[in-house]
C-alpha cells in the first residue's frame, strides 16, 4: 500500500498524507476520515477545488497520518508556554 500526500492547489495548505494503491483510493481515504462514504460523494457537498496528490516521502504509521503526533506535540508546546508565563510571574513575585 502506498502514501499519498494531498494538497490543496489554490491555498497550498497540506491536508494530509493517506493511504492507497492509487491516487483516486488516497482521495476516497481523505474523504472517509472526513466522513464522506467516498471522494466522488465530497465533491457533490463541497466542489472539487483541484487538489494536488503526490507520492508521500514518508508512510503514516497509524491511519490518522500522524496527526496524534502533532497534537502531542501542540499539547507539550501549550504546556511549555504555560509553565514559561507561571515561572516568569513567581520570579516576579519573589523580587517584587
Amino acid at each position: 500500500m502506498n502514501a499519498y500526500t494531498i494538497c490543496n492547489q489554490t491555498s497550498g495548505i497540506d491536508l494530509g498524507t493517506y493511504r492507497g494503491a492509487t491516487p483516486a483510493d488516497a482521495l476516497d481515504d481523505m474523504a472517509r476520515d472526513a466522513g464522506y462514504a467516498d471522494y466522488a460523494d465530497a465533491c457533490e457537498v463541497a466542489g472539487d477545488d483541484g487538489l494536488l496528490v503526490t507520492p508521500a516521502r514518508w508512510q503514516p504509521h497509524n491511519r490518522d497520518g500522524g496527526r496524534q503526533m502533532i497534537r502531542a506535540f501542540n499539547i507539550l508546546a501549550i504546556t511549555a508556554c504555560w509553565i514559561g508565563i507561571f515561572g516568569l510571574a513567581y520570579v516576579g513575585l519573589v523580587l517584587a
